[in-house]
């Protein structure tokens, strides 16, 4: 077909590292991340709200919320 693409194909085939830092705002630190295991307690370079997905969790250990500040991250566990 022409003009096709294999965007979704090419996307699920993509190797991604285990461990990943996104948008970082100066002065502020990350925004996002994702990881195996649970995000180090007191970590620091993580924005107040910053979300981190575990890429190995269990249902109610998936995604937690930075509510410490950029020099020691409180992480909690958002449950559904």
């Amino acid at each position: 077909m022409a003009g096709s693409h294999r965007f979704a194909a090419d996307h699920q085939e993509s190797d991604y590292p285990t461990e990943w830092k996104g948008r970082f705002v100066p002065n502020y630190g990350y925004l996002d991340a994702h990881g195996v295991g649970v995000p180090t307690a007191s970590a620091t370079g993580y924005a107040p709200g910053c979300r981190y997905v575990r890429l190995d969790g269990a249902a109610d250990t998936v995604t937690y919320t930075n509510e410490g500040d950029k020099d020691a991250a409180t992480w909690v566990a958002e449950t559904t």
